[in-house]
């Protein structure tokens, strides 16, 4: 997987835009999707969380891995802020 999939987190989550969550979490989220590069699309955890969703593109190891472990490009991300506490 080489981008976002914005159909990955979508069983079971609504999106929400994260400007409406509070100054830092919308910071929050800006500071992701810079750090990326990627898309981070904000979710609703439930009534007290929301989740930054996106995909974090991973360097492979040029020698392969140990015990054939299977590591994807990009691994799909969820992290999870507390609305009220947040940072």
């Amino acid at each position: 997987m080489d981008s976002f999939d914005s159909n990955i987190y979508s069983a079971g989550y609504d999106a929400v835009d994260a400007e409406t969550c509070g100054s830092t979490i919308s910071t929050a989220f800006r500071e992701l999707r810079r750090l990326t590069g990627e898309e981070v699309r904000c979710v609703r955890w439930n009534d007290y969380y929301v989740a930054a969703a996106f995909t974090l593109q991973v360097d492979l190891p040029s020698l392969g891995t140990v015990d054939d472990i299977y590591i994807r490009a990009g691994e799909r991300v969820l992290v999870v802020l507390k609305k009220r506490d947040y940072p």
